[in-house]
């Protein structure tokens, strides 16, 4: 088997985008590099070498993670003898950081000698806070998307690097498409997840609450992630909204006025567009219990746009705090307050200035050549 100078291992999607970005970046710094690993469609599209694809590894679901064990036994197996075999000078683990984690540490106690660098940093911060130690005994380095995260290290030997988050990038230099939409209105857009159970759970409360304040001075459009999610939608929205798919999310978010949104990455693109929401994740008491009681997650601010800004910048109401009377109390007060509108605006762009003058992708590729090299 050919030897690599770089060996790249993404094991989910959002790995393959990141991926695909850093064999770019690392490629213009070294245009002789080769670059091999377990690679994600878009990673394909780069000058690299696939050994493994990262889809035999997709896996949706705890009842099929169950079914899947013995498969995926066997895979990780696989990619430690690959890696193995292919002698890089470094190793990149995108994400994906169960499974990263254990391949670092059955690496390092094969006598592995190359350095082991974990891309995007585990939440910690939130739960999980054990890995720390992991991390530290395994890993070499450590590169962060987000700025509160190094200092999570800082009592370790573990070096970690803030580089940005790629999102602040795609952002600045996105196109935007012109004339998508045909609204009359200011428009009240909802982001309300891709999971069937988020929409089932999230939407109905969220399309009462815009359907109520605005009284018709607003348009409402809802965004869809995928095709499969249409009739579940359609099915709550009615006729009373308009449908957007999610490739035009950007767009929506450029042409809105107000949003809804789920809890997740998408709270950032929403920040990063200066555009003021309200956050909800409804989850079942006993899962809320679960997380207070038995993991002890308790954090100032769950919605990751408000952790990065240590500030509340979006209203975030989860589990028991996710009902009729605190939504409407809330999106009445925010739709009839400019003052607030603007000051939500203000906090957006002080997030923005955080990443700003960040370059991730070149960031990224700068310290894993360097770790390369050492």
């Amino acid at each position: 088997m050919k030897t690599c100078d770089i060996f790249v291992f993404a094991g989910e999607a959002s790995g393959d985008h990141l991926g695909s970005e850093l064999i770019r970046a690392l490629l213009s710094k070294n245009k002789n590099l080769k670059i091999s690993g377990v690679l994600g469609p878009l990673m394909r599209e780069e000058n690299a070498s696939s050994l493994l694809e990262m889809e035999e590894f997709q896996v949706m679901g705890f009842i099929d993670v169950v079914k899947a064990l013995p498969k995926l036994f066997k895979l990780f197996k696989k990619t430690r003898e690959l890696i193995i075999n292919a002698q890089p000078k470094a190793l990149v683990l995108i994400d994906y950081p169960g499974f990263n984690l254990r391949m670092a540490k059955s690496l390092k106690k094969r006598g592995f000698k190359a350095p082991i660098i974990q891309y995007v940093c585990p939440s910690v911060w939130a739960w999980k806070s054990g890995r720390i130690k992991t991390m530290e005994k395994f890993l070499d380095h450590l590169i962060c998307l987000f700025p509160f995260e190094p200092s999570c290290f800082a009592k370790t030997k573990l070096e970690a690097t803030f580089i940005g988050h790629p999102l602040a990038k795609k952002i600045k230099e996105y196109q935007y498409k012109e004339n998508l939409f045909n609204f009359k209105k200011p428009v009240l857009s909802i982001f309300p997840g891709s999971r069937k159970n988020e929409i089932e759970r999230n939407l109905p409360l969220m399309f009462e609450m815009a359907k109520k304040h605005t009284k018709g001075m607003y348009d409402i459009a809802v965004s869809c992630a995928s095709k499969n999610r249409i009739p579940l939608i359609t099915s709550i929205i009615k006729n009373d909204a308009t449908l957007i798919s999610s490739c035009h999310n950007y767009e929506l978010m450029k042409a809105s006025s107000f949003a809804f949104a789920v809890s997740g990455t998408i709270t950032l693109e929403l920040a990063l567009h200066k555009l003021p929401s309200i956050v909800t994740y409804a989850i079942r008491p006993f899962d809320f219990f679960l997380a207070r009681k038995i993991f002890r997650i308790d954090l100032p601010h769950y919605c990751i746009a408000n952790y990065t800004a240590s500030v509340r910048m979006f209203p975030e109401f989860y589990g028991p705090h996710f009902n009729k009377e605190m939504l409407n109390e809330t999106l009445s007060f925010m739709l009839e307050n400019e003052e607030e509108l603007s000051l939500c605006k203000r906090r957006c762009e002080n997030l923005q200035k955080i990443f700003e003058k960040k370059e991730p992708n070149q960031l990224s590729a700068k310290v894993i050549l360097e770790k390369a090299l050492q």
